[in-house]
C-alpha cells in the first residue's frame, strides 16, 4: 500500500510540474516493480529529453527495456553507465549482469 500511494503523490505533483527528478524515479518505480513498464519508459525518456546525460536516466532507461525483453537496446543503454563509471554500484552490477546475459540469447 506505500508503494501505490507514494506513485499516486508522483502524479499529482507530476500533474503540475515537469520535473526530471520526479519523472526518473516515477518511472523506475513503475519499471522496476513491474507495475507500468511502458509509462515508466515514457516517463524515463521526458526526463532524458531535459537532461540526456544523466547516467541515472540512462540506467533506468536500460532496465526498462530489459523488462520489455529489447536486450540489445537495453544493452547499448547500460554499456554508456558501465563504461562512464564502472561497476561500484550493486544496482548497476545487477542490472549490467542481467542485461548481458539477456543479449546474448
Amino acid at each position: 500500500a506505500v508503494l501505490k500511494t507514494v506513485i499516486e503523490k508522483f502524479e499529482a505533483v507530476l500533474a503540475v510540474l515537469d520535473n526530471h527528478i520526479y519523472q526518473n524515479y516515477l518511472g523506475y518505480l513503475l519499471i522496476d516493480y513491474d507495475i507500468n513498464i511502458a509509462q515508466g519508459i515514457i516517463l524515463v525518456k521526458k526526463a532524458l529529453e531535459k537532461a540526456p546525460n544523466n547516467l541515472a536516466y540512462i540506467d533506468s532507461l536500460a532496465w526498462g527495456l530489459y523488462k520489455q525483453k529489447k536486450c540489445q537496446e537495453a544493452y547499448v543503454q547500460m554499456k554508456k553507465v558501465v563504461d562512464a563509471i564502472g561497476l561500484n554500484d550493486e544496482e548497476i552490477q545487477l542490472h549490467w549482469k542481467k542485461i548481458k546475459e539477456c543479449s546474448k540469447q
